[in-house]
């Protein structure tokens, strides 16, 4: 631990002193029982020296903001088999629950707002005190072997052999507020993701969540969207074999978004899973949030 906390703090000392900047080749020296941890909590009196130098938030999102400015992915070495190399590509991003992608049948959930300077909401496809209008479309898919949750029945469960279980714990579309500018989504991983994207007044307590990894995608139409996964540890956590024993706790909830701004209006995808669904479903999770789509209404 004491040859740890030192490696760390030289680290981090020597490579970008307070700006904690991360680039290239020089993350990969870190030890990979601190590189593996980047995506944790940090917590309880074992990491107070540690924690003296850096947080997890600091660092998750130093890596990530240099990783978007220089066009590589942040490394994050994991070889013990542990949760977060379950999660975890070796580059920092989350991991498809299979290696092998199929195309999936699809349904399309859609809805129709005019434009509006207030908080507009349809979780699982139900407009929330939000009424329909005329201007902007939206729309994403969901695997057909999900249930829509008619008659009472559970919504999101995967009926698919051998699987019969929850894929998702909930998918929500909201439209921010006010006014947005077309570059906020480029600040989004330096400026904080859930404050640029005024995330706690549509889901409260997601303020708090933790930056992974981010990138970009352009539709057919050149509509630029800006996609952010997010993960949120719960405080504390029990001592095992997944938190190394030192109190680190892995993320209980993940979160896919995606975000676009439309005639100064930023409207926000929000595609949110726990560790278990995550295991079983991650590669349909991320195909549901690739598929948003925002334009105008014809």
């Amino acid at each position: 631990m004491e040859r740890l906390l030192f490696v760390a703090a030289s680290i981090l000392s020597w490579e970008c002193s307070c700006a904690l900047a991360f680039r290239g080749p020089a993350s990969t020296r870190l030890p990979s029982s601190l590189a593996r941890r980047l995506g944790t909590r940090w917590h309880g009196p074992a990491t107070t020296r540690l924690a003296a130098f850096l947080s997890r938030r600091d660092v998750v999102s130093c890596l990530v903001g240099s990783s978007i400015a220089v066009g590589t992915a942040a490394p994050v070495q994991a070889d013990d088999g542990d949760l977060t190399s379950q999660l975890f590509n070796p580059d920092g991003s989350l991991k498809d629950s299979a290696s092998i992608v199929t195309e999936a049948q699809t349904r399309t959930v859609t809805s129709t707002w005019d434009v509006s300077d207030d908080l507009l909401i349809n979780a699982d496809g139900t407009n929330v005190q939000t009424p329909s209008g005329t201007s902007v479309e939206w729309s994403y898919k969901v695997p057909e072997k999900w249930s829509a949750g008619t008659g009472g029945g559970d919504l999101y469960l995967d009926r698919s052999e051998g699987i019969n279980a929850k894929a998702c714990d909930g998918i929500l579309v909201y439209q921010a507020p006010g006014t947005a500018k077309a570059n906020l989504l480029s600040k989004a991983s330096t400026i904080g993701v859930p404050q640029a994207l005024s995330m706690a007044q549509a889901i409260p307590g997601l303020d708090k969540a933790d930056l992974i990894s981010g990138r970009t995608r352009k539709n057919a139409d050149g509509l630029q969207f800006y996609e952010f996964d997010l993960g949120r540890a719960p405080k504390t956590c029990e001592d095992s074999a997944e938190n190394l024993g030192l109190g680190f706790c892995p993320f209980d909830s993940l979160f896919l978004i995606s975000a676009t701004v439309l005639d100064d209006k930023l409207y926000v995808l929000v595609v949110q899973s726990d560790r278990g669904e995550w295991k079983r479903a991650s590669s349909d999770l991320k195909r549901v949030r690739s598929s948003f789509a925002v334009g105008r209404a014809a």
